[in-house]
């Protein structure tokens, strides 16, 4: 009898305690002074975790249709603004016992020579169970293969050098409506030399100015991106009505003094929906 053992790899883009690890913060921003983040890994499963932790370069990006995808084939952005080559990580590979945490130290160095602005990296978080090492058993001719699942979940690392400035507009708002309900959909275009994280608040006023839908989400900006804000069908009927757009560059996940100190804005535009 001949073990073998399988992984399989499954990619979560986010870190939540289904993939039987939790990571806090989502995204980790490191301390301009003493150039140094962590983050909290905790198993939230039943069995010893087996978790090491690589790097990838990419940022958010869009169509126009406002599908978003994470841009990785960029060596130019990748060359002036990764911070892989300045980050070291400790521990890069640890063992988990079920129900139990550790925080992972992330260290800066080598950054004098950087230039003012944004680094950043992707950091997976990949885990599978800590399994016995298997010995092969020959027994007649049978072969028993044991399936592992490998999960990954992918998180950031975000190092601002010096001084840095965010802005964002908003322009190219339109509506678009199919069978599952309306979208308002915008371009934002960041200025500046950090990515933009904020909120973007859409308000829909009907033909009298009374707010009739509204959604608040969060928005990560680093060069241009198309955003699709969805209201559920019957939500809004055909018929004309201003879309209001207002950014803000506060976020709670952000420490305050990295986060963006652009004023917020607003930007609003007229919307014939359903005369398409």
């Amino acid at each position: 009898m001949y073990r073998f053992l399988m992984l399989l790899p499954l990619l979560l883009p986010f870190a939540h305690a289904e993939a039987q690890l939790m990571i806090a913060p989502t995204s980790v921003f490191i301390d301009p002074d003493s150039k140094t983040g962590t983050f909290l890994v905790k198993n939230t499963s039943e069995t010893a975790r087996e978790v090491s932790i690589e790097f990838f370069f990419g940022y958010p990006a869009s169509d126009e249709n406002g599908k978003l995808f994470m841009q990785k084939n960029d060596s130019v952005t990748e060359k002036r603004h990764s911070l892989v080559p300045h980050l070291k990580v400790f521990p890069r590979k640890l063992v988990i016992p079920p129900g139990e945490e550790q925080y992972v130290k992330l260290l800066v160095r080598d950054a004098g020579s950087l230039v003012d602005g944004a680094y950043w990296t992707r950091m997976v978080v990949r885990s599978l169970p800590a399994v016995k090492p298997i010995t092969p058993e020959v027994h007649g001719d049978s072969t028993l293969a044991q399936l592992v699942i490998a999960v990954e979940q992918v998180t950031a690392a975000v190092y601002l050098k010096g001084k840095t400035t965010a802005n964002v507009s908003v322009d190219s708002i339109r509506s678009k409506v199919d069978s599952n309900g309306v979208s308002i959909l915008c371009r934002f275009t960041r200025s500046g030399n950090s990515p933009y994280w904020g909120v973007a608040r859409v308000r829909v006023l009907d033909a009298r100015g009374e707010p009739v839908a509204e959604t608040l989400e969060s928005i990560a900006v680093y060069y241009e991106l198309v955003r699709r804000f969805h209201f559920e069908a019957g939500k809004l009927p055909p018929g004309n009505y201003t879309a209001e757009i207002m950014v803000n560059g506060s976020r709670d996940d952000i420490p305050k003094e990295q986060q963006s100190q652009s004023p917020p804005h607003t930007v609003s535009k007229a919307l014939a929906i359903g005369a398409e």
